[in-house]
Parts: structure tokens; C-alpha cells; sequence
């Protein structure tokens, strides 16, 4: 059985995931005027770089062996570093190109806080919504009985286990997760696109590639076993993002009004 706390808990990240992209987006717009152009494209180019052309470059360097295991899991430092690295360049690649043709006709800091909210919202729809959507439906299959309608793969299988023995508060932590992962999408974006926009400022944009690849430097130890707590990871996760959020409004101010108008 899946505990009553673990669907409620699933709902409400679901229904927060959902209010965080929609509502963020309508109160930004009133007040900055965003356009909806640019949170497209920012959705847009999240698919692109990195569910497309990120997860085929895993495809090659995380190949798993006869036995199931990732080769490169058996060096954490290595792991790490590809991971955080790989979508820090992917992500904010991205971003830079997006921004580029995206000067051609749409101006203002309204852009990147659109495009922002457009990359990590669509992130949130993908990674939380869907995938709360589906463990509710399986979960109430599962305390009702009706399991045998999904089969008995491996898969199946294993996902039965993991929503009846996982602790209700993960399931929590999906959603609050993602109010730090949209603060820091929306940084980075503002970042990028001063790198772009503002004289003098294009390292900016290795500066973002460092910082997303600092983002996730806790959640690759975390997949490998070098950091056990996920708590931790979280704890760290949202400390990071409040520097980011601080450090990107700081910035913003001190630029050119020219630049960012």
C-alpha cells in the first residue's frame, strides 16, 4: 500500500508545481510586461539542449555495461564533474544562443525573466508535474488493487516498489525542490543575458556555466553515493540559489540603466 500521506504529499507538489509556473508567470508579466515569445523559446530550448542533445551526449558517456552498472559511477570524481559540467554547457549554451536572436526584436530584462520562466518552467512540467501525475495514478491502482492492468515488467515492478517504500515526505520535496531550480533558472537567465546585452560583460557567460555546474555538483554526489543525505543536498541546493537570487538582483542594479531598460 502507498501511504495516504505519500499521494497527499504527491498532489500537493503537483499542484505547486503547477501554480509556481502559471501564477509566476501572470504576476511578472502585469508587473515587467513579459512577452509570451521569449518563454516559449526559453521551453523551447530547454527540450532541445537539454533533453535532445544533453541526454544523447549521456547516451555515449553513460553507457551501462552487461550488468546493468555505469561504468563511470565507479569514479565519482569524473561523474561529478561530467555531470555537473554537461549540463551547465548544455543549459547555458543554450540560453546564450536563444538570447542572441532573440536581441533582434525583443529588448528589456522582461526578456530574460520571460525566457527564464519559460526553461524552468517547462523543466518543472516535465520533471515534476508528469511524473506526480503518474505516481498518483499508480498509487491509488496499487491501494485499490488494480496493478495487474499496468503487467509485471521489471519496470512496473520496480516502480510499484519504490512508491510503496519510499517516505512520504520525498514526495514533498519533488515540489520544493523546484521553487529553488525556477529561482536559479531565472537567475541564470538574467546573467545570460547580460552577457549579451550589457558592454563589457560576455564573461558572464562562462560565469553561468560555472555556476549551474556548481548547482549541481551536490545532486552528482548525491546519484553516486558520495553524499548519502538528500536532505543535505536540498538544505545546500537552497542556500546556493538564495546566493544566486542576491547576487543576480545586486548585479542587475550596478549595470548600465541603458542596458537593461
Amino acid at each position: 500500500m502507498v501511504s495516504a500521506w505519500s499521494i497527499v504529499f504527491m498532489v500537493f507538489s503537483l499542484l505547486l508545481s503547477l501554480a509556481l509556473v502559471f501564477r509566476l508567470y501572470l504576476l511578472l508579466r502585469k508587473r515587467y510586461g513579459l512577452k509570451i515569445i521569449p518563454a516559449l523559446v526559453g521551453a523551447a530550448v530547454f527540450i532541445v539542449f537539454a533533453m535532445v542533445l544533453e541526454q544523447l551526449l549521456h547516451s555515449l558517456v553513460l553507457k551501462k555495461a552487461p550488468d546493468g552498472s555505469i561504468e563511470l559511477l565507479k569514479y565519482p570524481l569524473q561523474y561529478v564533474l561530467y555531470g555537473a559540467f554537461a549540463a551547465g554547457i548544455f543549459e547555458e549554451t543554450g540560453r546564450f544562443v536563444a538570447f542572441k536572436l532573440l536581441k533582434r526584436k525583443f529588448t528589456g530584462v522582461s526578456t530574460a525573466l520571460s525566457y527564464g520562466i519559460g526553461h524552468g518552467g517547462i523543466e518543472v512540467l516535465l520533471l515534476v508535474t508528469l511524473l506526480m501525475i503518474s505516481n498518483i495514478v499508480t498509487s491509488i491502482m496499487i491501494n485499490t488493487g488494480t496493478t495487474n492492468l499496468l503487467g509485471d515488467t521489471p519496470q512496473v515492478v520496480a516502480g510499484i516498489e519504490q512508491l510503496t517504500t519510499t517516505e512520504p515526505w520525498m514526495f514533498l520535496m519533488g515540489g520544493i525542490e523546484r521553487i529553488f531550480a525556477m529561482a536559479m533558472q531565472i537567475s541564470l537567465s538574467i546573467i545570460v543575458w547580460h552577457s549579451i546585452n550589457t558592454k563589457g560583460k560576455v564573461w558572464l557567460f562562462p560565469l553561468a556555466i560555472c555556476i549551474h555546474a556548481a548547482v549541481d555538483v551536490m545532486p552528482a554526489m548525491y546519484q553516486c553515493g558520495v553524499v548519502p543525505n538528500i536532505l543535505l543536498v536540498e538544505l545546500v541546493t537552497g542556500i546556493i540559489a538564495a546566493i544566486l537570487v542576491i547576487f543576480t538582483i545586486s548585479a542587475h542594479k550596478k549595470f548600465p540603466k541603458s542596458s537593461t531598460s
